[in-house]
């Protein structure tokens, strides 16, 4: 995971965040199940349900987001990606889910989201994790800083 996020790349997906527009998932996966505008995240996803694939992209159509969904990644629980990851620079509960995040490089980010368990014994199982560009929620025009994590 880590290192495709260092390519901006997350798992079963080709379009890299930072450098790819919308419209070239488009032209090639075809149309979004579900396409939002979410103010908290600062931009519009598109869902692509296929491929188990949320892009979230900016007004300039700039993909800033890539997660996935693959099931695979159920194989990974929370203690095991601190084993590996380390401490995470960025950690939040709510909603049922624990996220961590992890600093990729000076331009991306990883954040890993984990279902709460119903037994608060057992270990949270991964649920899907995000590649994200920071600098491309950033809107000089409204004088929006963008989002961090």
């Amino acid at each position: 995971m880590m290192e495709s996020a260092k390519k901006g790349l997350v798992i079963g997906c080709e379009f890299p965040v930072k450098t790819t527009v919308i419209e070239d998932v488009t032209a090639k996966w075809g149309k979004a199940a579900k396409t939002e505008y979410v103010a908290a995240a600062k931009g519009t996803y598109s869902e692509y349900a296929k491929q188990k694939i949320v892009l979230g992209f900016n007004k300039g159509s700039q993909i800033f987001e890539a997660r996935t969904f693959d099931s695979k990644l159920s194989a990974v629980t929370l203690s095991k990606a601190n084993e590996i990851y380390g401490k995470p620079a960025y950690t939040n509960t709510s909603n049922g889910e624990t996220v961590i995040g992890y600093v990729v490089s000076k331009e991306l980010k990883i954040l890993l989201v984990f279902t709460l368990p119903a037994d608060k014994n057992s270990d949270p199982i991964l649920d899907h994790y995000s590649v994200l560009y920071p600098s491309g929620t950033i809107n000089s025009m409204a004088d929006d800083p963008g989002r961090e994590w």
